[in-house]
């Protein structure tokens, strides 16, 4: 064998020794889920939560308990110059999110987001506001979504 012949299959070699596996993802589907709210969660984020992953009661083996609880939403405003008035807002959310299926899984999601709230226009102003924080619901309903596919059952 031939010095370059040994350089083709030295990478193919290494790559077969570690044992790297492609990611796969949980069906949601399989699995009936049964989500525990806490009373500080939004009704908005509860029935999306709900209609994304629908609980069907009638397969107890594949049965995977979601909690949800203690949501957190906080909005600070950032001074900066000679304004009196702030000239960005930070809004930053959290929740705590517990998956008991064959194993427990506990985790803590949070997102946050940064936009200008020097508007002349008030109510330009609190639309931004709740924009910003329907956005802030999406991201973490899509986080706590891709935990629940994430677990190996």
């Amino acid at each position: 064998m031939t010095i370059k012949n040994i350089f083709i299959l030295l990478p193919f070699l290494l790559n077969l020794g570690c044992s790297f596996n492609q990611l796969k993802y949980d069906d949601i589907s399989t699995n009936s889920y049964e989500i525990l709210f806490d009373e500080g969660i939004p009704k908005d984020m509860q029935n999306t939560l709900n209609s994304i992953l629908k609980s069907s009661k009638a397969d107890s083996n594949n049965l995977v308990k979601v909690e949800v609880k203690n949501f957190m939403y906080k909005e600070y405003d950032i001074y900066a110059g000679d304004a009196l008035r702030s000239l960005e807002t930070e809004v930053k959310s959290s929740i705590e999110l517990r998956i008991n299926g064959k194993k427990t899984i506990n985790k803590k999601l949070s997102s946050m987001k940064r936009f200008n709230s020097n508007e002349l226009n008030s109510l330009a102003d609190s639309e931004m506001k709740t924009f910003i924080k329907r956005e802030l619901y999406m991201d973490l309903i899509n986080q706590l979504v891709i935990e629940v596919a994430l677990i190996d059952l």
